[in-house]
């Protein structure tokens, strides 16, 4: 899967992952500038199922740093 992320303001320590379910991206743990896109991957061989694109979406999470306060 090639999965876009996008932030409108800086995003520090992005995460990204899948809910319930342990995979590994091509990337995870980084910042973005604000305005910024970064596409990271994801190998369908990681996953335990074959999901649809709306079905990743409805499980795919984030978090980041700015999440904290």
């Amino acid at each position: 899967y090639k999965i876009s992320v996008y932030s409108e303001h800086f995003a520090k320590y992005v995460e990204i992952g899948l809910k319930d379910i342990y995979c590994r991206f091509s990337d995870n743990y980084f910042d973005l500038a604000g305005q910024e896109k970064k596409i990271i991957y994801l190998n369908k061989n990681e996953l335990p199922n074959i999901f649809t694109i709306g079905e990743l979406k409805n499980i795919l999470t984030y978090r980041t740093l700015n999440h904290l306060k």
